[in-house]
């Protein structure tokens, strides 16, 4: 009877050995699985972001979000084609360029302002009006904030899913925000034009929806509006610089695309 017990036991022993053994191999083989989908597909382009541009991990999903053209290579060039409407004014057509990193061009019949991606716009003393466009519709976007990140000179996290309406409780409607504070240069208006600023992104989407600073003692927001998906990007419908409350720069955007660089002279300063 002893040995029969042994032997029973050293079967349930057995038994427990294999299915330990396959639950492990199992688990190796879902692990090597997964590994295995987060790697690269074979033939896929180069990553758009160079080595030198590093995104800190908590805004990674804000980049993501922007659609295909900061994940892979051949969409650096970005063209806006809209109206912009200043305060008290009429619409007038206008043409946004942007080239990653930070090169800029931005054209009103007559008028054009440029920056190089290095050089300050307007020779170091541009308009007003110049460095509201430059600053609303370059520095504030992501395409100003993301070449900035390895030398911004403060980042932090205030507070994700932040209630935007003010309310508390379950009485909350939302929007909800993850909020940065962010202390980033503006090279396209000068060495001295280093601003703390706030930027509030949508916790659901985690699309970019306002930037709110002040210059001096008045208050301004760059807002995003409209946001919506064209051929893989998510851009949005308008781009409204507001001060003091009163909005003063509204762009509509009715057309986007998205091309390679070029080396054609289109951000050569003027």
């Amino acid at each position: 009877m002893t040995h029969l017990r042994r032997s029973s036991e050293i079967q349930r022993g057995q038994k427990h050995r294999v299915s330990t053994g396959s639950i492990r191999i199992l688990r190796l083989a879902a692990s090597w699985l997964l590994f295995a989908c987060m790697l690269p597909a074979q033939g896929n382009k180069q990553q758009a972001l160079p080595p030198a541009v590093s995104v800190p991990a908590g805004l990674q999903p804000k980049v993501k979000a922007l659609g295909s053209r900061f994940q892979v290579a051949g969409q650096e060039r970005i063209t806006l084609v809209g109206s912009l409407t200043r305060m008290g004014g009429s619409p007038v057509t206008v043409t946004i360029y942007t080239e990653f990193p930070r090169k800029f061009r931005y054209e009103e019949q007559t008028k054009s302002v440029v920056h190089d991606g290095s050089h300050p716009i307007g020779q170091g003393n541009p308009s007003q009006d110049d460095s509201d466009i430059v600053e609303s519709f370059l520095e504030d976007t992501m395409d100003g904030i993301i070449p900035s990140l390895p030398v911004a000179k403060h980042l932090r996290l205030l507070m994700n899913w932040a209630r935007g309406d003010g309310s508390l409780g379950a009485k909350s409607v939302g929007p909800y925000f993850d909020i940065y504070e962010m202390t980033l240069p503006s090279p396209s208006l000068g060495a001295a034009n280093v601003r703390r600023k706030h930027y509030y992104f949508d916790s659901q989407t985690h699309l970019l929806d306002h930037v709110a600073y002040f210059i001096g003692p008045k208050r301004i927001e760059t807002q995003f509006k409209g946001w919506h998906a064209v051929n893989g990007n998510f851009v949005p419908g308008t781009i409204v610089r507001v001060t003091d409350g009163a909005e003063q720069l509204r762009f509509t955007n009715t057309n986007f695309a998205a091309v390679p660089a070029a080396s054609d002279g289109k951000f050569a300063n003027p």
